[in-house]
């Protein structure tokens, strides 16, 4: 995800509780956050950990996703989602659904800090050793995280996402992450294990197609087996 404009507007809202809920409910956890939050906005996000996703969304024909992502043709991939979401608990990725009120998404941050200060203020022995503290709030901090890859605005919520994510360390780059060419730009990615049973169908974008690109795409679903349904988009 090299657009960190989404990871961006949901730091920035976690940045905003944890200093409401400073303010109202002073306590060691909350000023940490705080100075996390000034030290690193994105917490992290672009520098020590990089998050790779691929996105769906929940309806197999999106008008909006046509217009915004297939000016010049395309496809989109239907996947069997019950096998995806039974992978993800062996392949090391995540399901996640994307959370666009902003109302949720304030609520999960508060629950998410409110828990850490309970549990901390339950184990005090926590508090006799700074760097166990410290400890304590990277693992809020990592919760964190885990949601603000989630949060979307709600102008976009008719995409009704979800997203698999891969996190990857910065020092996991060099053996995972590779590159390729994305018109006149350059787009790290990683290869995540999607098996062809997984496929149901391929539906090919609107519009009139020359006879060389639909059979190209009746070669792709031939690919995948012979579960793969072809259809052609009626949106406008």
């Amino acid at each position: 995800m090299k657009d960190q404009a989404e990871f961006r507007c949901g730091a920035t809202l976690a940045r905003r509780v944890v200093q409401d809920l400073h303010n109202t409910e002073p306590h060691d956890i909350t000023l940490s956050l705080q100075k996390a939050f000034e030290s690193n906005p994105l917490l992290g996000i672009g520098e020590k950990v990089f998050f790779h996703a691929v996105c769906f969304c929940r309806e197999r024909d999106v008008a909006s996703q046509w217009q915004g992502f297939s000016g010049s043709g395309g496809c989109a991939i239907g996947l069997d989602f019950p096998k995806v979401l039974s992978r993800a608990r062996t392949a090391g990725f995540a399901i996640a659904k994307v959370i666009y009120e902003e109302p949720e998404q304030t609520e999960i941050v508060r629950r998410v800090v409110r828990n850490g200060v309970e549990v901390f203020n339950k184990y005090g022995k926590l508090r006799q050793s700074q760097s166990c503290a410290s400890s304590f709030v990277f693992a809020i901090g990592r919760i964190l995280l885990n949601w603000i890859c989630r949060f979307k605005l709600p102008c976009f919520a008719p995409e009704d996402e979800w997203r698999l994510l891969v996190p990857i360390p910065v020092n996991e780059t060099k053996s995972r992450v590779f590159f390729r060419d994305s018109g006149n730009s350059v787009m790290p990615y990683c290869k995540v294990p999607i098996r062809n049973d997984w496929v149901t169908h391929v539906i090919r974008s609107p519009g009139a197609w020359p006879p060389n690109d639909a059979y190209g795409i009746e070669r792709l679903a031939r690919l995948f087996g012979d579960q793969v349904r072809i259809e052609i988009s009626p949106s406008a």
